[in-house]
C-alpha cells in the first residue's frame, strides 16, 4: 500500500465482519493470519523435500519470505490419502481456508476411480465459495496420452481437478497440445552450454527463465515528460520487478476465454472484470513466446480473485532446488509467492492487512519492507515482443493479449508508488484500494 493513501475506516468497518474485530477495534487491529490450503490428488505432492514433485521447499518461501503484516498457515490435502476420493472439497473443508492452489496430477475419471475428477458438489461448494471471496490458484502442466488409450486423445496433466473448477477451469489447456514432445512443447528452458535446451537437467539448476511482464502506466511523476510504468501486483518485488521464473522443458498453455457469459463472468459497478496474461516466458530454441501466469481481479465484481500457471513446475521442489538459498533469484521467485497469498486473499483478509499495517506502523519500516529499487520503469509502451509469425500465433491462441495490450481496457489492479510490499494498492475508487 502507498504510503500516501489514507485508511479508509468506514470502507474497513463494511469489509471486516463483528466477529473478526479486535475489542479495541478501531485503534488496534491484531495481525492476521491467511490460511492457504493446498490441494493435490497425487502422493509425491508432499509438504516436504523428499519428493521431486514436493512442495515443501514452496510453503518454507512463502512463511519465511512473508512480510510484516500478516501470518501464512499453510496446510496441504490429498484428494486419495486413504481412499479413492477420500478428501473432496466439501463446505465445511473450504470455510477453513481462505484461498485454494490446486496442483492436480492425474487426467481423468478411470475404471476403479470415477472420482479423480471434481463432482457436481464439489464444483457447486467451490463456487459458493468462490462468490464469496475465495482465492484460488490452478495449475497443471503438459498433455499425455490418455492412461487407458495410447493412440487416444492426449489429456492435460491436472486436469481431473482442474477443468471443472468455475471460471478457473476456463483458463488453462486441457486437452491436446502442448504435451512432452520436443515437437508440440513448450519449452523455457535457458541453455548452459553444456546440456540440450530439451534435456531436463536444465529445469534443476541455477539459471531462472526470464520472464517478460505486462506494463501498466502509474501516471507522470517528475520529469513530466517521462511515462513510467509498472507489473501486475504479482510481480512487484522487494527488489524490484520480478522478471525470473524456474523453467521447465515442457510447460502447459494458457487460455483467455473468447466470450464472457454473465452467468459465469459477473459485472459490478465497474463494468465486467475479465481474466489477463500478465506474464509471459520464451522458448530459447525458436523464440516463441508463451503465456505464463494470467489473473482474474475478482474483486471488481464481488467474487474471488484466480491465478492461473501455466505449469505447477514453477512451485515444485525439483524446479527449485538449483537456485542457492539465499540468493537474489530465489528471494524474488520468494516475493512472487508471497504477493500471490496476499493477492488471492479475500477482501476481508487484505482489509485487517491494512488496518494492522497502519496500527504497527513506526517511522522506520521493518528491514526488508522497503524495496532497494522500484517496481517502476520508463520509456515508451513495449512493443508486443513475438518476433516471428508463429510465436504470434502461439502468443494470441495462449493469451488473447500481447503484454502491452488489455482485453478490458481498464487498467489491472497495481501500485501506485513502488511499494513492493505485496500490499499493492489500486488508484481507482475507494471502495477498490485493497492490498
Amino acid at each position: 500500500m502507498p504510503l500516501d493513501e489514507r485508511l479508509d475506516w468506514a470502507h474497513l468497518d463494511d469489509e471486516i465482519r463483528i466477529d473478526e474485530k479486535h475489542p479495541w477495534w478501531p485503534w488496534y487491529c491484531p495481525r492476521p493470519t491467511v490460511r492457504i490450503l493446498f490441494y493435490t490428488d497425487d502422493a509425491s505432492v508432499e509438504l516436504g523435500y523428499a519428493t521431486s514433485f514436493g512442495v515443501g521447499r514452496l510453503r518454507d518461501l512463502v512463511v519465511g519470505h512473508n512480510t510484516f503484516h500478516a501470518d501464512f498457515q499453510v496446510s496441504l490435502v490429498q484428494r486419495h490419502a486413504g481412499g479413492h476420493a477420500a478428501h473432496k472439497l466439501t463446505p465445511a473443508l473450504l470455510a477453513d481456508y481462505d484461498q485454494v492452489w490446486v496442483f492436480g496430477v492425474l487426467q481423468t475419471n478411470l475404471p476403479g476411480q470415477p472420482e479423480n475428477e471434481l463432482t457436481a458438489a464439489e464444483v457447486a461448494a467451490l463456487r459458493t465459495w468462490m462468490d464469496a471471496g475465495g482465492g484460488l490458484l490452478v495449475t497443471g502442466d503438459h498433455s499425455n496420452p490418455h492412461p487407458l488409450d495410447p493412440n487416444g486423445p492426449y489429456l492435460n496433466l491436472g486436469r481431473a481437478l482442474g477443468h471443472a473448477i468455475p471460471r478457473a477451469g476456463a483458463l488453462r489447456t486441457w486437452d491436446g497440445p502442448p504435451d512432452a514432445s520436443t515437437v508440440n512443447n513448450h519449452n523455457t528452458q535457458v541453455g548452459d552450454g553444456v546440456h540440450q535446451l530439451d534435456d531436463l537437467f536444465l529445469q534443476g539448476d541455477a539459471v531462472p527463465q526470464q520472464l517478460i511482464l505486462k506494463r501498466y502506466p502509474v501516471g507522470w511523476i517528475w520529469p513530466w515528460w517521462v511515462q513510467r510504468y509498472r507489473p501486475h501486483p504479482l510481480f512487484c518485488g522487494r527488489q524490484g520487478a520480478i522478471g525470473v521464473f524456474p523453467d521447465h522443458m515442457h510447460e502447459g498453455q494458457l487460455l483467455i476465454p473468447s466470450s464472457f457469459p454473465a452467468a459465469e463472468w459477473p459485472s459490478g459497478a465497474g463494468g465486467q472484470p475479465v481474466p489477463e496474461i500478465v506474464s509471459w516466458g520464451t522458448d530459447k530454441r525458436n523464440g516463441a513466446v508463451y503465456g505464463i501466469t494470467s489473473a482474474y481481479d475478482g474483486d471488481l465484481a464481488g467474487v474471488g480473485r484466480i491465478v492461473a500457471d501455466a505449469t505447477w513446475h514453477h512451485y515444485f521442489n525439483i524446479n527449485l532446488a538449483g537456485f542457492p538459498n539465499p540468493s537474489p533469484t530465489l528471494d524474488s521467485i520468494a516475493d512472487y509467492y508471497v504477493n500471490l497469498a496476499v493477492w488471492l486473499s479475500p477482501p476481508a483478509v487484505r482489509a485487517r492487512m491494512r488496518c494492522w499495517f497502519w496500527c504497527s506502523w513506526r517511522p522506520t519500516p521493518p528491514s526488508g519492507w522497503w524495496p532497494a529499487t522500484p517496481c517502476t520503469s520508463s520509456g515508451p509502451p513495449r512493443s508486443t515482443p513475438w518476433g516471428s509469425a508463429r510465436a504470434a500465433a502461439s502468443s494470441r491462441s495462449s493469451s488473447g493479449r500481447g503484454p502491452s495490450g488489455s482485453r478490458s481496457g481498464r487498467s489491472s489492479p497495481g501500485l501506485r508508488r513502488s511499494s513492493c510490499w505485496a500490499g499493492c494498492s489500486r488508484a481507482t475508487s475507494r471502495s477498490s484500494r485493497r492490498p
